[in-house]
């Protein structure tokens, strides 16, 4: 060899396959960290045990959630009354509640955003 770099005549082919399937995960890696960097900047109680829900993207969407508090358990237990339902504050970007129940802000805007619960607001000014 004479201090040159070798490279092998396969190497191009097996680059640009490497490339074109990386470039697919990256996008699945970008899609994964958008949603992972979604939060919960505001929650709003509607009544009974609907609330709407704006997140950090700017979507803002109503979802009722009797489907969760059917489902009982000692930290949804106090959240069947609706009064105690309604003191839903957000904390590190999550609707949560006093007794530390807290819904997780990524699965939720998946689950509303499957269901056609979202649409996009512009932010208004205060």
């Amino acid at each position: 060899m004479n201090g040159r770099l070798h490279v092998a005549p396969n190497f191009e082919k097996i680059g640009r396959g490497r490339n074109r399937a990386s470039r697919s995960n990256d996008l699945q890696d970008c899609r994964m960290n958008e949603l992972s960097l979604i939060k919960v900047v505001k929650v709003e109680p509607l009544g009974g045990y609907r609330l709407r829900i704006r997140f950090s993207d700017g979507s803002v969407g109503e979802r009722d959630f009797a489907d969760i508090i059917a489902k009982g358990g000692p930290m949804l237990e106090p959240l069947r009354y609706v009064k105690y339902f309604m003191r839903v504050f957000t904390e590190f970007g999550a609707p949560t509640w006093p007794n530390g129940y807290d819904l997780a802000p990524n699965a939720l805007y998946a689950e509303m955003s499957d269901a056609g619960l979202l649409r996009h607001e512009e932010p208004t000014l205060a």
